[in-house]
């Protein structure tokens, strides 16, 4: 599993940068041709972009690459996770800026059950962003509809047998049929199986390697040697990555999520007691 997904190797995952991001220069951007952009950065580094996508209503730079920007050095093409600028697929983007425009559940709202008839949560996943219900039975239905909207796709379904939901809910019907490769990483694991994602391992998280719309699978303990299938003790949730949170130094102190219980919600790295076992999603099949 990798340990460091900042780059991916088959070049089919284009990194994003926003339009209106605050540190961009004033006319830092020109049309070279057609769709095609210079992106000037400062007097000494220069990008160029072969298009622009608009992602839940937001315009984005196809750059390819990441791209970093610290108060003492300006724009790098190189730095710290902390300094990183850009987002890894427009998928993830698409499925984060959805979330956040969800309303919130009207008055007298009663939310799906938390652990039967996934089908009620599938409903209104995308209705409201506090919607309840059976965790990953919300994410499937919510990174579906990032795909369907962003390009069409359909990675996951909603059928409640199969490997996609099996490995979603990490043996809802038989875990035993679950690859060994994906065990634990719930919906994450699903798209990973079927060449939609890049697995992240608890190391890796630590390490800065989530990326936004990251699909996070996390569960009560210490160890992440105890995420086997012969654990029937296993209990955790089902979120979907925002961002990072650094201290002054540049270290990771935790990360922001959304889940079925509303939007930016933290992660404390200190206080979690949990292992977390990620997947950053590709716009492309692998």
């Amino acid at each position: 599993m990798p340990e460091n997904i900042a780059v991916n190797p088959a070049g089919q995952v284009l990194k994003y940068l926003a339009a209106n991001h605050p540190f961009l220069p004033s006319n830092a951007i020109s049309r070279v041709s057609g769709n095609s952009y210079k992106i000037r950065l400062s007097p000494a580094l220069s990008i160029s972009s072969p298009g622009s996508s608009t992602i839940s209503g937001e315009k984005y730079y196809k750059i390819g690459q990441h791209l970093y920007f610290s108060n003492n050095g300006g724009w790098s093409l190189t730095g710290g996770r902390h300094e990183q600028q850009t987002a890894g697929s427009k998928t993830g983007v698409k499925l984060t800026g959805h979330i956040e425009r969800l309303p919130g559940v009207p008055a007298g709202y009663v939310p799906p059950p938390l652990w039967t008839d996934p089908k009620k949560s599938f409903a209104v996943a995308n209705m409201y962003k506090d919607c309840g219900g059976m965790c990953f039975a919300v994410a499937i239905a919510r990174v579906r509809h990032a795909y369907l909207y962003t390009s069409g796709i359909i990675p996951i379904n909603l059928r409640l047998t199969g490997q996609d939901y099996n490995i979603s809910g990490t043996g809802t019907i038989n875990r035993n049929t679950i690859p060994n490769a994906y065990f634990g990483y719930g919906v994450g694991g699903a798209l990973a199986a079927r060449g939609y994602a890049d697995l992240v391992t608890n190391t890796a998280v630590w390490k800065g390697a989530l990326q936004e719309g990251a699909l996070v699978q996390y569960w009560w303990g210490n160890d992440p040697a105890a995420i086997t299938k012969d654990n029937y003790s296993l209990a955790g949730h089902s979120i979907i990555f925002k961002s990072y949170n650094f201290d002054a130094s540049g270290n990771i102190t935790g990360f922001n999520f959304h889940d079925y219980r509303g939007t930016n919600r933290l992660i404390d790295k200190a206080t979690s007691g949990r292992v977390f076992l990620g997947a950053n999603i590709r716009d492309k099949k692998i």
